[in-house]
């Protein structure tokens, strides 16, 4: 293998990493209700400070000159899961957001899987949540899989 090529799979590695906060970040911004004030925005909250501080690790200079990719693949993966300009379910969204923490190459903070985990929880207590929200996180996670970045 070349330098060039373990240089291009080092910037795919950072880039899904990217593109893995970019979703876990926008949970409330395509949530269908937004929630008042109290322990789910409290969660939200906590989740998106664990999420800021994770993007503080790329180099600026990195971050801006693939801001453009990210957006892009962020926007085909709306499209392709239908999401695009329509809010989801939390449950839906912070399943799929484990699933794609829990499979990727990329390490995080135990934090945010047991915010996450919290915010499943919370509905779930509530006892109404419909049952395909957990398998749109499911169907949403397969066609994250199948983008490619870069």
């Amino acid at each position: 293998m070349t330098i060039t090529e373990i240089e291009k799979i080092e910037k795919n590695k950072k880039l899904k990493k990217m593109a893995e906060l970019g979703v876990v970040r926008s949970l409330p911004d395509l949530m269908k209700v937004k929630p008042k004030p109290g322990r789910l925005t409290n969660k939200l909250f906590q989740l998106r400070y664990l999420v800021d501080n994770e993007f503080r690790n790329f180099p600026i200079k990195f971050f801006e000159n693939n801001r453009d990719t990210i957006t892009k693949l962020l926007n085909e993966f709306g499209k392709l899961t239908k999401w695009h300009g329509k809010e989801q379910h939390i449950v839906t969204i912070a399943s799929f957001c484990l699933a794609i923490l829990e499979n990727s190459e990329s390490k995080y903070p135990k934090e945010m899987f047991t915010l996450l985990n919290d915010i499943v929880d919370y509905f779930e207590r509530d006892g109404f949540i419909p049952e395909k929200v957990f398998w749109e996180g499911g169907d949403a996670f397969e066609k994250w899989n199948n983008l490619e970045i870069g």
